[in-house]
């Protein structure tokens, strides 16, 4: 399975409403398509999305620590 993510990723939603996150989770649904599960790290809430729904985010605002504990312990 080749992905534009991977676990730890830094995300955000470029249309509709904000969804900045962390990818926790990648897997492929009964007919193949991929889904990602994206988590804020601000209130932890979880979100599956369409890999053309996410974009890489560059920036700081998810803090190294909080990547490892997810690459850790992945969902």
């Amino acid at each position: 399975m080749s992905n534009k993510f991977k676990i730890g990723d830094r995300v955000y939603k470029p249309k509709g409403y904000k969804f900045p996150g962390i990818i926790v989770s990648i897997f492929q649904t009964t007919s193949g398509d991929v889904r990602i599960v994206a988590e804020m790290e601000d209130n932890g809430m979880l979100h599956i999305f369409n890999e053309n729904q996410l974009e890489h985010a560059y920036a700081d605002w998810c803090s190294d620590e909080y990547i490892e504990k997810i690459k850790e312990k992945p969902y």
